[in-house]
């Protein structure tokens, strides 16, 4: 089946969206580790920081694959689900942005990115995606 233009517009901003988290995991990278040093140990938490980056990289590339290249339904949820949680983000951001206590830099990409990546769960509701994901469309009854 050829993909619909709406499922690879969403693999776009779903690798864009993607490739943003890592640079704010980056920019981030000195917060987080302090905070994993003190919380679980300082030889254990580098290790944890990387195992969970690369969780939840694999998870967040799952899940491209299973929408943008198989049409699982059930992956589609998820994302659904986990944009509506990039909603909340978006706001506790630019809270932290208005209260001076998140830097500039780091919240302009986390806000590019949830932005992105809501955009991308939205591509998902198109039209042309209902045959992509084995969704029947509803007909009208002929009057």
């Amino acid at each position: 089946m050829i993909r619909p233009k709406s499922i690879e517009q969403f693999e776009i901003l779903y690798l864009i969206a993607f490739v943003l988290g890592l640079v704010s995991t980056w920019q981030s990278w000195s917060a987080q580790s302090t905070m994993l040093a003190n919380s679980v140990g300082r030889d254990v938490g580098p290790m944890v920081s990387y195992a969970a980056i690369g969780v939840r990289a694999a998870i967040a590339l799952a899940l491209w694959y299973f929408v943008a290249r198989r049409g699982s339904a059930i992956a589609k949820w998820i994302v659904v689900a986990c944009a509506a949680w990039a909603v909340v983000l978006l706001v506790l951001v630019v809270l932290g942005l208005l209260r001076g206590a998140t830097a500039p830099a780091a919240g302009a990409v986390v806000i590019l990115q949830n932005l992105l990546y809501i955009g991308a769960a939205s591509m998902l509701f198109r039209a042309d995606t209902k045959s992509w994901f084995g969704e029947a469309s509803v007909k009208e009854p002929i009057a």
